[in-house]
């Protein structure tokens, strides 16, 4: 695969590793650079008499130097893959050497085979499953609780009518949520903090409406969850998935019955969010021959810093699962082969906005509480009204950006796009579209 400066951006933990990966990314500066199909390696001079010896894994993105830096990837990671993405010609097809290829084959070994489990007596499984099974039934009992709790309030608000809520301040919500922290309910805390985070001053109609549909949703969810013993094992684990149970990766990963979805997959778009001291990347990929939408989750801290392996733009072959869910959208990487340099064939995307709006209402009707929803449309292109930016399709239909979206991204998009249509890669949040690139001459190009 051939990086692009924009892509190796991403991978760099700060501004200021980028701003050092950059000032080494000149071809006088590095002693030798080489690639094969799965590795680039090259050595630099460091500060004592042997050079650094910098190697990257490109198709499950991974980095390796021997400087005593403690920034993942350090600078001369980030400048070898600079000095590829600009000057391909300056690294050259090669072998690897031994302490490249070591490496490497670590980590196609370790890919390949799992960690084997601690072996464990009868009496530590058993002792195990009584232990987890004690925890799985406080954890529903405290639920319940809150569940119980969030019912009276709600009812309570609507039996003193909703106009009220404009003379609510931040804390009455807040309060409510911290109740639904306590109870083990997280999913139902963010349900009530969105309560508080409406524009109360905006007209009347508006913010009413917002409120409405939020409570409904709360509404439903709790009667779902009061009702859930009588509900298929799949709705039942979307109900609790949604109240805030923890959805394991790693369990995921290890289970051998779940489906590898098997496809060239576009990372169509990445957002990074900080909510208190965690930091969350949301990954959207779509499926060039499954058309299937996946999210992978990222998460990480100051001292432990994002995994990297999906990089924003790129192109992969890779087989996903998916977590059980009535409405399949968060996934992780399971099998990542290589990364492509183009699309392998004609995308199949959705004609215009209109049949946009009528696959989104199908889309709710079947799972209210889809969000985020991925998308491909063909012919959009950014327009101009001079008080805002609008995604216009040739029948001159339109669709809001979301807030999310500030202007010099559409700016950016009108001047790759020249202002001409393309199948346009977005995500549907709140009704309104957060355009992520577009697919030019069978490349994808990030906006």
């Amino acid at each position: 695969m051939n990086f692009t400066p924009a892509q190796v951006q991403t991978l760099a933990p700060d501004d200021a590793s980028f701003k050092a990966g950059k000032a080494l990314s000149g071809k006088n500066q590095w002693l030798s650079a080489s690639f094969t199909e799965r590795s680039l390696w090259g050595e630099i001079k460091g500060s004592g008499s042997k050079p650094y010896q910098t190697q990257v894994d490109i198709n499950a993105i991974a980095f390796k130097c021997s400087c005593p830096s403690r920034k993942f990837p350090c600078k001369h990671g980030i400048g070898l893959l600079l000095l590829w993405a600009n000057d391909p010609s300056a690294v050259t097809a090669g072998t690897e050497p031994s302490w490249v290829a070591e490496w490497m084959d670590k980590r196609v070994a370790k890919a390949e085979k799992p960690a084997e489990p601690k072996e464990q007596t009868e009496e530590d499984i058993a002792k195990s499953e009584k232990s987890k099974q004690k925890r799985a039934d406080e954890r529903m009992m405290s639920v319940e609780a809150g569940v119980e709790e969030l019912t009276l309030w709600m009812s309570d608000l609507v039996r003193t009518g909703l106009l009220q809520l404009q003379a609510k301040d931040r804390s009455f919500f807040d309060k409510t949520a911290a109740r639904m922290i306590d109870a083990k309910a997280p999913g139902l805390a963010s349900w009530v903090k969105s309560l508080g985070k409406i524009n109360y001053y905006a007209d009347n109609h508006i913010w009413q409406n917002e409120a409405v549909v939020i409570l409904s949703k709360m509404h439903l969810l709790t009667s779902a969850f009061q009702n859930l013993a009588n509900l298929p094992e799949i709705w039942q684990q979307t109900i609790k998935s949604l109240l805030g149970w923890n959805q394991s990766p790693k369990e995921l990963l290890a289970d051998e019955s779940a489906e590898i979805i098997k496809d060239i997959w576009v990372v169509v778009g990445q957002e990074t969010t900080q909510e208190e001291d965690i930091i969350i990347q949301r990954s959207w990929l779509k499926g060039i021959n499954t058309q299937k939408s996946a999210l992978i989750l990222n998460f990480g801290t100051r001292f432990a810093p994002l995994d990297i392996s999906v990089v924003n733009g790129s192109i992969l072959e890779a087989g996903i699962v998916f977590f059980p869910s009535v409405w399949q959208q968060r996934a992780v990487v399971k099998l990542q082969n290589r990364i492509l340099d183009q699309v392998p064939k004609a995308l199949v995307c959705l004609p215009n906005i209109n049949e946009l709006f009528s696959f989104l209402a199908a889309t709710y009707a079947e799972y209210p509480y889809a969000s985020d929803i991925c998308c491909l449309v063909s012919g959009i292109r950014p327009v101009s009204d001079q008080e805002r930016f609008v995604a216009a399709d040739r029948d001159n239909n339109y669709m809001e950006i979301a807030p999310e979206i500030h202007a010099d991204k559409m700016i950016n998009w009108l001047a790759i796009s020249g202002g001409d249509y393309y199948v346009t890669a977005m995500v549907i949040r709140n009704n309104k579209m957060m355009p992520l690139g577009i697919f030019m001459d069978n490349k994808y190009v990030l906006i």
